[in-house]
């Protein structure tokens, strides 16, 4: 997919290191209101009492009610429908009833005036008293935020309901908790997308409008956070999306020592996750999906991250960290300057943090960072509950657009961060869940390809396998045993001994080749998965010509590297913090020098011959605009911590542009 020089100027974004004071100039700008850039518009209505009205983002109590009775009918129809299919069922099966969200509960997860976040446990959120907040009747009316998302929202749901050959695509992102894994009742993890939340909000959609017209597609990764996100947007824009959910607040989490650093993190890498998604030429409506997590009843697993901190609800049913309920809060002026709306399931459930409902996890979140079935429901019902307000306000929000959409722009536009690649030229990435090599068409290695019947694909005479390690987790790793006489493969002697000693590291059994073409950006961003498991190692990446086809490649050596100096480049995989996360790695290649015996030009001139290209990802009316490279990576024997000699290496997936 190639785009023009205006649509790239739509899609750049703000660097991390911008954010800080263009969120302190914002700050200070307190004449505007949440809709950035512009002042209220309903300020702006001209006199007469049906412009006003027609501008109005207030939903009456009598409206609400209605909506919410809607949104509990549909889940309660889906849920119906389900139970009569033997393999829907599995999917709404769980420990105790079905769950319903009050009214108030709902109206609270949407992103009203009332409802603007606070940014400490506090005692109130936007004046409001404690007591008014959790005692407030069912049905009360309410006023929206005017968002730039909501607007959208707003004109791609009225083409839903106009067009009946009109389409709506919803792409969810987000970790674990959003592929749908349960910590209990584990039989479920068999098929977690099924069980997820973006699965049930399909249901609920299809529901109200054409089954036909409605896709919701999860591409969720265990672990993923924003900075994950950022670094796979290609996936996300190639899926040409109307809608984009992003879940990263459980991921988010940190211990209670870390907060001011974690916090720091998540208010910097939302900005340019949010900024860049709002950006997309699509113009797709960017709605936050905020979550929090617990402990369940397991003591030790609060004491872990909170150590002298733990809190409980008042029936000591439910521990937590204070740390846990945050990560909502932490992002609220990234929303805030993107004009983003949010679909808070906390603020719902648990709106104060010294106050959580007593039943907050026998009801609320059975489980600790992955619940039980029925909140997946929940947190689905919240979103289409907001579906479903927007269209109420449908007639404001379209006046609202209209009178915009020539004078607002949602951020500034300054360069896109080094880890994002948005137009790519070849991508390669481990999908969960998903058995496929996406390297098997087109490998270059020591060996083919060749698959078993446990749904590895390993390469012969290398250490690298494509297999799941845990939970259906795929990728290309390598892992070896330095206490071994031999290297082993999966269990499967090799044809060649390799014994570990002298030469070794830089023998062929640890290297793994593939040919990628890189665009006018000269960037490739490669994503592995970073832990505190101290197996984890590190692996060198260099590049070679494309013409060996990597068997002699297998070290960076002056007749194999194509940059002048012989550049390498040592990427870990571990990190201090107690988690097992997809991160990128960006490598700028452009400004290299490359070796003039090669004879290779950066990038390839327009006109060459492209006939000889074989990368699947390469259209040849683009391949002269590219330059064929071999990437190599190896892992390091003895660059991990590991007690017991054990080294590993996770690649996760492959981007260029």
């Amino acid at each position: 997919m190639r785009y023009t020089d205006k649509q790239h100027l739509l899609l750049a974004v703000l660097p991390l290191l911008s954010i800080t004071k263009i969120l302190r100039d914002y700050e200070v700008t307190s004449s505007f209101d949440m809709n950035i850039g512009f002042k209220n518009n309903q300020q702006k209505a001209v006199d007469g009492t049906h412009e006003k009205k027609d501008l109005s983002l207030v939903v009456g109590k009598h409206e609400a009610e209605l909506l919410c009775n809607k949104t509990n009918e549909t889940v309660n129809a889906v849920r119906n429908q389900a139970l009569l299919n033997e393999t829907e069922a599995l999917f709404w099966n769980q420990i105790g009833p079905l769950n319903f969200l009050t009214c108030e509960q709902l109206i609270r997860s949407l992103p009203t005036l009332r409802n603007r976040s606070n940014d400490t446990s506090g005692t109130n959120i936007n004046g409001a008293t404690i007591e008014n907040m959790l005692t407030a009747r069912d049905g009360s009316k309410f006023e929206l935020q005017n968002l730039i998302s909501l607007q959208r929202l707003a004109v791609k749901l009225t083409k839903l309901e106009e067009h009946s050959h009109h389409h709506l695509t919803v792409v969810v992102i987000g970790g674990s908790m959003t592929t749908g894994w349960v910590d209990l009742d584990k039989r479920n993890n068999e098929n977690p997308y099924n069980i997820a939340f973006p699965r049930k909000l399909e249901q609920f959609m299809q529901q109200q409008w054409p089954a036909s017209s409605v896709k919701v597609i999860n591409i969720a990764a265990g672990g993923g956070d924003e900075n994950t996100w950022l670094g796979r947007l290609d996936l996300v824009m190639e899926l040409d999306p109307d809608v984009i959910l992003v879940e990263s607040a459980v991921n988010d989490q940190c211990d209670y020592d870390k907060q001011d650093e974690r916090s720091a993190f998540v208010n910097q890498t939302s900005f340019s996750l949010l900024n860049l998604l709002m950006n997309f030429p699509q113009k797709p409506a960017v709605i936050s999906v905020e979550l929090f997590r617990t402990s369940l009843r397991n003591w030790r697993d609060a004491n872990k991250h909170c150590r002298g901190r733990i809190q409980s609800t008042s029936d000591h049913e439910c521990y937590y960290c204070p740390q846990w309920w945050k990560p909502q809060t932490w992002r609220e002026n990234a929303r805030k300057y993107n004009s983003v709306s949010h679909a808070s399931y906390r603020d719902a459930v648990w709106p104060i943090q010294d106050h959580p409902p007593d039943n907050l996890c026998s009801k609320y979140w059975n489980g600790w960072s992955h619940p039980q079935l029925d909140v997946h429901a929940l947190i689905a019902s919240t979103i289409f509950f907001q579906f479903l307000v927007v269209m109420e306000k449908t007639n404001a929000f379209l006046q609202l657009s209209k009178q915009n959409e020539d004078t607002f722009v949602v951020s500034k536009a300054i360069d896109i961060p080094n880890n994002v690649c948005l137009d790519h030229i070849s991508s390669y990435y481990a999908r969960q869940e998903d058995p496929k090599d996406p390297f098997e068409d087109n490998i270059i290695s020591e060996g083919d390809p060749t698959t078993h019947s446990n749904s590895s694909n390993n390469y012969e005479e290398s250490c690298w396998s494509f297999r799941a390690d845990v939970r259906k987790k795929y990728g290309w790793i390598c892992e070896v045993d330095r206490n071994s006489t031999l290297l082993p493969l999966g269990g499967v002697s090799l044809h060649s001994n390799v014994t570990v000693g002298d030469g070794v590291q830089d023998h062929k059994y640890l290297h793994l080749s593939k040919k990628l073409h890189i665009g006018g950006d000269g960037k490739i961003i490669i994503s592995r998965l970073v832990s505190y498991d101290d197996r984890m190692a590190m692996a060198q990446v260099w590049f070679t010509s494309s013409n060996n086809n990597g068997l002699d490649s297998h070290t960076n050596n002056s007749n194999s590297n194509i940059f002048q100096g012989d550049p390498v480049w040592n990427i870990s995989s571990w990190h201090e913090d107690k988690t097992s996360i997809p991160q990128p790695y960006a490598i700028q290649l452009d400004a290299l020098q490359l070796k003039e015996s090669l004879q290779i030009q950066w990038p390839l001139a327009e006109g060459s011959d492209s006939s000889n290209s074989s990368n699947r990802n390469v259209d040849s009316s683009e391949s002269s605009l590219t330059v064929e490279v071999t990437f190599n990576i190896k892992m390091l024997l003895g660059s991990s911590r590991s007690i017991s000699r054990v080294d590993k290496f996770k690649l996760l997936g492959i981007v260029t542009c």
